[in-house]
């Protein structure tokens, strides 16, 4: 990661990230048959971990 980030402007670098116990797939419906991520079903599906990494506004208020 971080020698990913060594190559990407400031605000486009890997900042927080998480770490599925499983992969993405198409059976359920994480990718498209051409394994391209289907965001609106993931982050559905892992609200709960998107919220983990990012907050919600009402505690980055607080």
């Amino acid at each position: 990661m971080q020698r990913a980030n060594r190559r990407l402007e400031r605000w486009e670098t890997i900042k927080r990230f998480a770490i599925l116990d499983h992969e993405l797939s198409v059976e359920d419906g994480g990718t498209t048959p051409n394994m391209k991520i289907r965001r609106s079903h993931v982050s559905q599906k892992y609200s709960d971990v998107i919220d983990e990494l990012y907050g919600t506004e009402e505690s980055d208020s607080r």
